[in-house]
């Protein structure tokens, strides 16, 4: 999962790849560590801390701080980090899980749970500078 996120950080932000990695990294790992209650989430705000801070070192140069060079990884930023918190919330035994899922009967709540979900990820992939064409003129 490492050599995918290098990957796609060094194809998608070219010399920005360093911030893509932090702003993508850096929230998730304090998720990865033991599930133990507030400490996890106060593990995880300070790993968030962490990557902000150097999140801005390596994204701090004189083209991006005046804003002629925007930050490509906005949009990503947003994404990949719950989809990664995600994951690691999976069993190990994934292939079980997905089993249990797919018999699990379903319900109007989830559906619009589910919906609700995917609108919010497609709001947050309009931010930024560099938006899809199927956007908002407003956002």
């Amino acid at each position: 999962m490492a050599l995918i996120l290098l990957l796609l950080a060094l194809g998608y932000a070219g010399s920005q790849a360093g911030a893509l990695l932090a702003a993508l990294v850096f929230p998730v790992l304090g998720f990865l560590g033991p599930r133990n209650g507030m400490w996890m989430w106060a593990r995880s705000l300070g790993y968030a801390l962490m990557g902000a801070v150097f999140l801005s070192a390596l994204g701090s140069s004189p083209a991006t701080v005046l804003g002629l060079a925007p930050f490509k990884g906005v949009s990503l930023t947003l994404l990949v980090p719950p989809l990664l918190v995600a994951f690691s919330f999976l069993d190990r035994n994934f292939k079980e899980a997905l089993a249990r899922l797919y018999a699990h009967p379903l319900r109007l709540g989830e559906v619009a749970l589910g919906a609700l979900a995917l609108g919010l990820l497609a709001f947050a992939s309009c931010a930024g500078a560099t938006t899809p064409p199927w956007c908002p003129s407003w956002s």
